[in-house]
């Protein structure tokens, strides 16, 4: 899987949504400001382990 790298403010961190027994997602809301105007990236973050969520869950979509 390709790797990406933004840089931003994190504005919104939703809740941890339980899809089975092994994996749970939540969603993610950037703001990035690299251009003119600012963009608003929404990602999902995804995990299938019981660890803690770090940067490197993120799955843009």
């Amino acid at each position: 899987m390709a790797q990406v790298t933004i840089t931003g403010t994190i504005k919104v961190v939703g809740q941890t949504v339980q899809v089975s027994e092994k994996f749970s997602k939540r969603e993610i809301v950037i703001t990035e400001q690299s251009g003119q105007y600012p963009q608003l990236i929404r990602s999902n973050s995804s995990r299938t382990r019981p660890a803690s969520w770090t940067a490197s869950t993120l799955v843009m979509r």
